[in-house]
């Protein structure tokens, strides 16, 4: 109830949202721990377990090709994401990365958090707001602090969540109609304005 309450006063969300934004919290939650359990079977009793549920009709081939499909997607484009931001102009990834930041407030926050986690000086260097501040001038003091952690931060990020990886596909990858991902590919230098 308390955390219907915060969302209700900070987001002023309805119910029927809160609701349903909880009970995807929970599904991740548990779908961390189920993870965090399959981490320490070893392949032999993964295997055992899958052929179980397959035979307890708990899962079909058909979920399992679409399981294995979806991950050959999500790690192809994530690879191509990783080339296309290693590829960028500084100037680009600045830009693309505050936009990102722009699209969604909570984007932000969580830069800085994993920024905290990694070197947790933020505060004595940066000057204002990183939480809620100016997106540019955060990514532009990152960059110039630690140009590598920051494309890491951001990579980590799209491995994390769908909307940033799809984000960041649109903006970095071409997609051909036969499915190959080619990098966009822009100026090294910034236009000059005249």
């Amino acid at each position: 109830m308390q955390i219907k309450k915060f969302y209700r006063q900070e987001y002023f969300l309805s119910d029927k949202i809160i609701n349903r934004q909880l009970s995807a919290m929970a599904r991740t939650v548990a779908g961390r721990r189920i993870h965090v359990s399959a981490e320490t079977l070893n392949r032999a009793e993964l295997h055992s377990i899958v052929i179980d549920l397959v035979d307890n009709e708990f899962l079909n081939l058909e979920e399992i090709e679409e399981g294995l499909l979806f991950v050959r997607e999500k790690r192809y484009i994530e690879k191509g994401i990783g080339e296309a931001i290693s590829a960028l102009p500084t100037y680009k990834f600045r830009e693309f990365v505050s936009e990102l930041m722009q699209s969604n407030s909570h984007y932000q926050k969580w830069l800085v958090h994993q920024w905290r986690r990694i070197s947790g000086d933020i505060e004595d260097k940066y000057e204002g707001d990183p939480d809620e501040g100016d997106p540019f001038a955060l990514v532009v003091f990152m960059d110039e602090e630690s140009p590598r952690q920051l494309r890491v931060i951001i990579m980590d990020m799209a491995r994390e969540s769908t909307p940033i990886r799809n984000w960041l596909k649109d903006k970095l990858l071409i997609t051909h109609e036969s499915g190959i991902l080619e990098l966009r590919y822009f100026d090294e230098d910034p236009p000059t304005e005249t």
